[in-house]
């Protein structure tokens, strides 16, 4: 959606007619394999910008990101804050488990407010996972039993392995398999 036409310039229409723009193209992919990762450099994700929690096309830090993980022969790109935490992915929601509870970066951290994340947390309770949204190291990451990816288009994607390093014991871990087919299992219940 866009604020619609208007004269050049920052300043919006002071009658603005909202134009929306919807596009659809077949999945081409269902499934998709473990991701593996790098971690972006010299691109923050900036926590304090009015447009951290919004889904825009202002998405440039996003694609260079994503850009040099392709450049590394990695699926995806994490982004840490300006506070040197990891906020997300240059196109998913992170998620890590440390000992047994499934954690993720806080929306004040620079994450999207992903649906698919927030479905995630839904299924972890009804499933007894502990949740916890809390701030997030490189040395956490690296510690972490388990790490995965979400958006609406991959679901539930595992992460196996960051800067060439493997995470947890290099499998897809036990809660990952259990959110997944939970996951799945709303999907098609629809």
């Amino acid at each position: 959606m866009t604020r619609g036409p208007g004269p050049r310039g920052l300043i919006p229409p002071p009658r603005p007619r909202p134009t929306v723009l919807i596009t659809a193209a077949p999945l081409s992919q269902i499934h998709f394999p473990p991701a593996q990762a790098i971690i972006a450099k010299d691109i923050r994700r900036n926590e304090h910008s009015p447009s951290a929690t919004i889904k825009s096309l202002n998405y440039l830090d996003n694609i260079l990101a994503r850009r040099q993980a392709e450049q590394a022969g990695a699926d995806e790109a994490l982004l840490f804050n300006t506070a040197g935490n990891l906020a997300e992915a240059s196109t998913a929601n992170l998620f890590i488990v440390h000992e047994g509870t499934l954690q993720t970066p806080p929306i004040s951290e620079g994450a999207l407010p992903g649906i698919t994340r927030s479905v995630v947390l839904e299924l972890a309770l009804k499933l007894g996972i502990p949740t916890e949204e809390t701030s997030i190291a490189a040395d956490d990451l690296q510690r972490a039993e388990e790490a995965f990816l979400t958006n609406s288009i991959i679901e539930i994607r595992p992460l196996l392995q960051v800067e060439g390093q493997w995470l947890g014991n290099g499998d897809v871990g036990e809660i990952t398999r259990a959110l997944h087919g939970a996951y799945r299992a709303a999907v098609e219940s629809g």
